[in-house]
């Protein structure tokens, strides 16, 4: 290797002016830059969408209603051992039967995203406790799901009817 004296030296300063004119080539010119960064607008808060919790909340409601008037029905019949639905409806009680429906509901029909899930809760809810109004303002109907008696029972609960009728 027979360099001469600024061979090494020559060819590091050729490619350093080489990088340099590069960086001048591509750098935006001074003062006003050509790509400025842009400030990022303010997002909107995702919306929950309506159709998914609305219909989601009325399953819900009537999987407690459905829970309850089974739960109903299953005590006035007389426990039979071979009889597995009827006495395992009878032992879960409404609660059991509302919480099977609503397990159901969520993973059988996929409604695990947070509409949905937003929407079973609040329909749960609001029938766990609007069930009693419901009967007092339909006993027609409510008569028909349950005996009178234990319509009556019911209202006097929740204090929408006394024990004297009045």
């Amino acid at each position: 290797m027979n360099q001469s004296q600024g061979g090494p030296q020559k060819s590091f300063q050729e490619r350093i002016q080489r990088i340099n004119a590069q960086h001048e080539e591509a750098a935006p010119p001074q003062g006003a830059s050509a790509s400025r960064r842009k400030r990022a607008a303010p997002e909107d808060k995702p919306k929950l969408p309506v159709v998914p919790f609305l219909i989601a909340a009325v399953l819900a409601a009537a999987c407690v209603l459905i829970g309850s008037i089974l739960a109903f029905h299953m005590k006035a019949i007389t426990p039979n051992a071979r009889n597995l639905f009827e006495n395992s409806a009878a032992v879960l009680g409404p609660f059991g039967l509302a919480g099977l429906f609503l397990g159901v509901l969520m993973i059988g029909f996929g409604m695990r995203d947070k509409p949905h899930v937003l929407g079973i809760v609040a329909g749960a809810g609001v029938m766990y406790f609007a069930e009693p109004y419901l009967a007092y303002l339909l006993p027609d109907l409510w008569s028909g799901f349950y005996t009178p008696q234990h319509l009556e029972n019911m209202l006097m609960r929740t204090g929408l009817v006394t024990p004297l009728g009045h």
